[in-house]
């Protein structure tokens, strides 16, 4: 019965390393691997905060286009990836959402705990002096 299902397992988002070797496929042989440049590679990375998901959709959308910037266009615009933002934002907690909410307007937040574990699951980053941070610009965006 539905009883012994667990509560959901959150992920998070991946490493430096491990959002890498996705983008570059590393798994393949070196035939296969798409020929993404050191600096498309760091670019993807960093402007989608390491979120698996949306790694692979920008990095497919750079692939067919050959165009970075306007993968990125497209994939903000697109309507799925707003879905899924959407779909994670409402899994979350209401003190979390508005702990996103406010960074993404600016504002500083003292929720500890919303904190912690919106660390955890990788939406968020402590950025030194700045405090915590939304990483992936995408969402960023969204929330404004």
């Amino acid at each position: 019965g539905l009883e012994r299902f667990a509560a959901p397992r959150y992920l998070g988002v991946m490493t430096n390393s491990e959002a890498r070797a996705l983008l570059r496929q590393s798994q393949l042989l070196a035939s296969a691997q798409p020929p993404f440049a050191d600096a498309a590679v760091e670019s993807i990375r960093e402007q989608r905060g390491n979120h698996p998901m949306l790694l692979q959709i920008v990095a497919k959308r750079y692939h067919e286009l050959g165009d970075l910037k306007e993968a990125f266009l497209q994939v903000e615009a697109d309507r799925t990836v707003q879905h899924l933002l959407e779909v994670d934002f409402d899994l979350l907690l209401p003190a979390e959402r508005q702990i996103l909410r406010s960074l993404a307007a600016g504002n500083g937040v003292s929720d500890e705990a919303g904190i912690q574990r919106l660390l955890q699951l990788g939406l968020i980053r402590q950025d030194g002096a700045r405090g915590p941070v939304i990483p992936n610009r995408f969402l960023a965006s969204w929330l404004r």
